[in-house]
C-alpha cells in the first residue's frame, strides 16, 4: 500500500499533496463530521490509498450510497482490492459536476484532494463543478482538510461559505477540517 502511494507521490507529487497518507484520527473525524447532518449520497474525491475511505465504510449504513472517485488508476486497482463492494471510478474531480445523483436528497463530498498545489485549470474546474453540484442539491455539503489552517479555497458562490470544524493534531501533518455549505452568517470565512 505504502510503496504504491510513494509511487505515485514520485509519478505526480501535485496531485499527491502529502509523503505520508491520512491517518485513523482523521478518518474517524471526518466521518463524524459527515454524520452531523442526514448526509444522503456521500461522494469521496481522492481517495488515495482509502485512508478516508476506511471511516466511510465504517459508516455506509448510515449513508444512501458511498461512492468513491480517484484519479490515479493504480490507487485505483489497490482500492478494489481492499473494498470490492464499493462503487470506485477512476475519473479526475474537475468533472464531477457531469455526474447524476439522486437530488432529492442530500449530497455530501468528502474530499481528501490536494486542493493548494493543484494546477490552478483544474482547481478551477473542482471549484466550479462543486458551485454547480450546490444548487442542485439541498443539504450540500463540501468537507476537505486541509494543513496549516486555510481555506482551501475561495468559495464559488456568495451562498456558500467555509466553517472551520477542527484541527485534528494527532494527523501526520496536523489537518484542519472544513466544511463548505449553505451560508450561515455565524463562523463565516469569505477566503
Amino acid at each position: 500500500m505504502l510503496l504504491t502511494f510513494w509511487a505515485e507521490l514520485l509519478r505526480d507529487p501535485r496531485c499527491i499533496g502529502s509523503i505520508i497518507p491520512s491517518g485513523k484520527p482523521l478518518g474517524s473525524a471526518i466521518a463524524r463530521e459527515v454524520l452531523v447532518r442526514r448526509p444522503g449520497c456521500v461522494v469521496e474525491l481522492g481517495a488515495g490509498t482509502g485512508a478516508i475511505t476506511k471511516s466511510l465504510m465504517a459508516i455506509r449504513s448510515q449513508l444512501s450510497d458511498l461512492i468513491v472517485i480517484e484519479k490515479s488508476a493504480r490507487l485505483v486497482d489497490l482500492l478494489i482490492k481492499r473494498y470490492p463492494s464499493l462503487n470506485i471510478t477512476a475519473d479526475c474531480a474537475s468533472g464531477l459536476d457531469k455526474l447524476r445523483f439522486p437530488t432529492e436528497e442530500p449530497l455530501t463530498i468528502v474530499s481528501s484532494l490536494p486542493l493548494r498545489s493543484l494546477p490552478y485549470s483544474e482547481l478551477n474546474a473542482i471549484r466550479d463543478a462543486i458551485g454547480v453540484l450546490s444548487t442542485r442539491h439541498p443539504g450540500f455539503r463540501f468537507i476537505q482538510y486541509s494543513y496549516f489552517g486555510k481555506v482551501p479555497f475561495v468559495s464559488p458562490g456568495p451562498w456558500l461559505s467555509w466553517a472551520k470544524k477542527q484541527v485534528v493534531f494527532t494527523n501526520i501533518p496536523p489537518a484542519t477540517i472544513w466544511v463548505l455549505e449553505q451560508r450561515d452568517e455565524g463562523n463565516v470565512s469569505h477566503e
